[in-house]
């Protein structure tokens, strides 16, 4: 589904008919990795044209007008790739995650975590577990937001140079939340324990 306010969004940053728009657009939206979900193009926030992807809705994941503007611009494999891992990330949301609510002094090593376990869910399942078209779509994405540096490291999310290192370096497995541990300085032994029990099941290996 793609929201009027994203179609006239589109159009007018692209110079493309309605038509093209959404010939591009509707084939993400019958994606058969999306099961249940819905994939809809709309405005996030308060923003149409920032470069992003939610899951926060039942079944629905939200796709920004950004985005939609970089598909139907750059409609080639690169951009593709990015996008599919996009929504994978989005996709391993909706997969059952540590609650990260109940331990609020601990909300980084548990949010970098979960958002790392997306990315790699995403990786898994949209491009075959492909570690270098992973590590493309990183690249991708670093470029497309123009990240130049990331002096402060967020709590809700890792920094894309974390990212980087992991989707390079590691599998999600117990040695990745170790290093997790140590990146967001995480001193709750007990925690992370209780966090590796958890994935224990959900180790992801990359090709």
């Amino acid at each position: 589904m793609v929201f009027p306010i994203v179609k006239g969004y589109v159009k007018q940053k692209t110079n493309q008919d309605e038509e093209t728009i959404l010939s591009i657009l509707n084939k993400y939206s019958s994606l058969p990795a999306l099961g249940k979900n819905k994939l809809i193009f709309t405005r996030l926030a308060a923003s149409l044209s920032a470069i992003n992807a939610n899951s926060t809705f039942y079944r629905t994941i939200c796709v920004s007008g950004g985005w939609a503007v970089q598909l139907v611009s750059y409609d080639n494999p690169e951009t593709q790739n990015a996008f599919y891992v996009t929504i994978g990330h989005e996709l391993g949301h909706k997969e059952k995650q540590y609650n990260r609510i109940l331990h609020p002094l601990d909300l980084r090593f548990l949010s970098w975590t979960i958002e790392t376990n997306c990315d790699f869910f995403g990786a898994k399942k949209m491009i075959n577990g492909s570690r270098k078209d992973f590590i493309a779509s990183i690249n991708y994405k670093i470029s497309l937001k123009n990240i130049q540096s990331e002096d402060k490291k967020p709590i809700l999310h890792p920094t894309w140079k974390h990212r980087l290192i992991y989707a390079t370096n590691f599998d999600f497995n117990d040695e990745l939340i170790e290093k997790i541990k140590a990146d967001t300085e995480c001193t709750n032994y007990k925690l992370v324990q209780k966090v590796k029990e958890f994935y224990k099941d959900k180790h992801i290996i990359l090709k």
